[in-house]
């Protein structure tokens, strides 16, 4: 499927924060122009061949969420309708009457071009205005009419919330949808995966850069988000981006970035090959040199032994979470016809991370030279230090670039996928959703705060925290080992039939 999303940058009716008053002339100008640009990118996309193209949420409603004040007098006395009623019941009827081609006009294009369509709109049914979204098949006409569920805000005081969720079968598959603020509800996306959808698509106003990487991965499923930009932010500004996930809950960006990263490692150990066997040969004997023994003989040997393997599952962890238990909560919220198959899924992980990722990184660096050298300060390189030294050998200054954007993007990704696992905890412990910005808010704090401390302290604070996730966490699977046990042999026939 060719996939196009519109991705549309309002003007002050949709986002003003209601401090301004504007004729009605004005918001016909203002309504008038950005609908037409909403036309002219559907029309645009489907003229490069697009599929299947999304706009964002209620592109024809103006004063949307802002409660806008808008004299509509001379316009109310024309259509003989009373003057006393509130702004947001005007904006309504106004809203509604004056955009009743739109429909029409997303047909036209539909048909025009043979491509499909859903577009967020305001539209009133039964004398109810509604959060909806319209799907035009090839040949123009109406296929799937869905209304919000879950309204954020003041949005209730304007919309009638839907009751059901749909999917849409097409050529490509099952075509599932939700409108903004219903994506925070991992409900939401379990269901209609359970309805066999494929790939969700979500016009929004711009919260899927947060959830919906989670509900993809959760339900092993595409997220497809069509997002608005406010008329004061850039068009370009990345932190709101219309985007596309993939069922691993990533965004493209991440998993090329490690393709990319183990592609370069490769190069860099093959490119000083010959350097291999003496740089694991340094390896060892920097792991069992005659100081190293002397202090085991000198009594130290259980001591050093024992911060060997601390630092070395402290790292460990950090590495693939292995035992601690952090995982399984995205694992546990995951659609999937038996948990022993999600459990082997989620094995791979360690793999990738420690077995691959890692090696190359050990070899890389081990090939490469640069074992034993020192900063300018005399200190031995450490850490991302002797990493970019390792990769600068053969790809020059470009090798460091790639180990540093490469670290930024992963632990960007750390970040947010402990962010959802710690919220998902909050909210199980509180037995609701309602005080998850209070968490969100000290999270960030946290986070800040640990940005701006000593890496000692931080690594020794995370240690303690990772500890006191892995123990209680392994003293469980310790006494579910059997019930474990017992699951995965009765999975054994299906592996044995999947071999076949």
């Amino acid at each position: 499927m060719k996939l196009a999303l519109i991705q549309t940058k309002q003007n002050e009716l949709y986002n003003f924060p209601g401090t301004r008053t504007f004729d009605t002339e004005e918001v016909l100008r203002l309504r008038h122009e950005y609908m037409e640009e909403v036309f002219r990118m559907t029309e645009e996309a489907a003229k490069e061949g697009a599929d299947l193209i999304v706009t964002t949420e209620v592109v024809n409603y103006s004063g949307h969420f802002s409660k806008i004040k808008v004299p509509y007098a001379d316009l109310y006395q024309e259509m003989g309708q009373a003057q006393e009623e509130t702004s947001n019941e005007k904006n309504n009827k106004f809203d509604y009457d004056v955009t009743t081609n739109e429909e029409t006009r997303f047909a036209a294009i539909a048909s025009r071009y043979g491509v499909m369509i859903l577009a967020g709109l305001a539209r009133k049914e039964n004398g109810k205005l509604y959060n909806s979204t319209v799907f035009w098949g090839r040949d123009g006409r109406i296929k799937d009419v869905y209304h919000k569920i879950h309204l954020a805000g003041d949005e209730s005081e304007i919309f009638t919330p839907g009751q059901t969720l749909h999917t849409i079968d097409t050529e490509f598959g099952h075509v599932g949808n939700a409108v903004c603020w219903d994506m925070q509800f991992p409900e939401t996306a379990r269901n209609l995966a359970k309805m066999g959808t494929d790939l969700i698509v979500c016009p929004t106003w711009g919260w899927e850069w947060i959830y919906g990487p989670a509900r993809a991965y959760e339900n092993g499923i595409f997220v497809a988000a069509a997002m608005a930009v406010p008329y004061w932010m850039p068009i370009e500004d990345l932190r709101r981006p219309s985007m596309v996930i993939s069922p691993d809950g990533k965004k493209e960006l991440v998993p090329v970035m490690a393709i990319f990263y183990v592609i370069c490692g490769l190069i860099v150990i093959f490119g000083n090959i010959s350097n291999l066997p003496s740089g694991l040969s340094m390896i060892f004997k920097m792991a069992f040199s005659v100081k190293a023994v002397g202090g085991g003989l000198c009594g130290m040997i259980v001591a050093s032994m024992m911060n060997a393997m601390r630092y070395g599952v402290a790292r460990g962890v950090f590495s693939n979470e292995a035992g601690m238990g952090s995982a399984a909560i995205t694992a546990a919220a995951a659609t999937t016809d038996n948990p022993v198959r999600q459990g082997y899924i989620n094995m791979t992980g360690t793999f990738w991370d420690t077995i691959v990722v890692c090696t190359i990184t050990g070899l890389a660096i081990a090939s490469s030279g640069v074992l034993g050298m020192t900063d300018a300060d005399g200190a031995l390189l450490t850490g991302s230090d002797i990493t970019i030294a390792a990769f600068q050998t053969v790809l020059g200054s470009g090798g460091g670039w790639l180990v540093t954007i490469g670290i930024t993007l992963f632990a960007f990704s750390t970040i947010l996928g402990w962010e959802y696992h710690g919220e998902k905890a909050f909210e199980y412990l509180l037995g609701t959703h309602k005080y998850n910005m209070v968490y969100r808010v000290v999270f960030s704090l946290i986070a800040y705060f640990g940005c701006t401390q000593t890496l000692s302290l931080v690594w020794n604070f995370s240690d303690i925290a990772n500890a006191l996730m892995a123990i209680p966490n392994l003293i469980c699977m310790l006494m579910l080992s059997g019930e474990i046990a017992k699951d995965i042999r009765n999975f054994q026939p299906e592996i044995e039939k999947a071999r076949e």
